[in-house]
């Protein structure tokens, strides 16, 4: 794999015409203006794919629906790969979109049992701080 990425690199130096060197600075700048946008106010639209090995403030997960996420078809061990890439990116604020019908909920989704977990955490702290409906 490291061969292929470095090859890639040789051949896309090659296809604009830069030496290795100016291919690096290239990548360096690439990498800055990266680093400023997210660090500036900007929402960023992307894939898990693109995400993996990034870091949010907040993500937000979209079409966590059955035959959306897993998609029918792909292989369920990658599904739950991109799935756990999605999920730890966040390091604040985590929104998942599910369907209102529990039948559609993605299966990764329904996993998680959150709605126990939340009632879970909801009696904990009632406990601590004495609080009653």
């Amino acid at each position: 794999m490291v061969a292929r990425s470095i090859d890639g690199f040789i051949d896309a130096s090659r296809r604009n015409a830069m030496s290795l060197r100016d291919f690096a600075g290239w990548l360096r700048k690439a990498e800055v203006k990266a680093s400023r946008l997210r660090a500036s106010a900007t929402v960023l639209l992307c894939t898990v794919e693109a995400a993996k090995g990034q870091e949010f403030e907040s993500v937000m997960l979209p079409f966590l629906e059955d035959g959306a996420f897993p998609m029918t078809g792909c292989n369920p061990a990658e599904e739950s790969n991109r799935f756990y890439v999605a999920l730890t990116r966040v390091r604040d604020e985590l929104t998942l979109f599910v369907p209102e019908s529990a039948p559609r909920v993605s299966p990764y989704v329904a996993a998680m049992k959150i709605d126990k977990a939340r009632a879970r955490g909801s009696l904990q702290l009632d406990a601590q701080t004495g609080f009653q409906d």
